[in-house]
């Protein structure tokens, strides 16, 4: 049945985007998520999980394409911006950061760690 997507919210708390879809029968349900969930190996080195989920086009060779192929090499451009942002960070660590909205759920983790680490140091 058709759908008309009513709005796609991203949530920083699962670093993840939600779009709100409404079918010809009235009813609204959530449909896609898009998860992002980097996870830091050592001080210079992340893992990068990644995962799609959607209610729509399951039977659809065109639509498992687009989200199996297509939405990985989307994610794959992105891997050059991020080894230069790191080299960048290496060679001017003093630089300073710009934090920008999408960033709320890398940043809480980061203040997060800071005050384990300085409570830890502390005794």
């Amino acid at each position: 049945m058709p759908a008309r997507v009513i709005a796609i919210e991203y949530d920083p708390n699962r670093s993840a985007r939600i779009a709100l879809l409404q079918y010809e029968d009235g009813e609204r349900r959530i449909d896609l998520m898009a998860l992002s969930a980097p996870t830091p190996e050592s001080e210079r080195t992340t893992h990068y999980f990644f995962g799609f989920v959607r209610n729509f086009g399951l039977d659809d060779p065109t639509m498992e394409q687009l989200f199996s192929g297509d939405m990985v090499r989307v994610f794959n451009e992105d891997i050059p911006v991020l080894e230069a942002q790191q080299r960048m960070r290496e060679m001017k660590p003093e630089a300073p950061a710009l934090d920008i909205k999408v960033d709320a759920a890398p940043l809480a983790a980061r203040r997060m760690l800071a005050a384990m680490l300085a409570h830890e140091a502390a005794k």
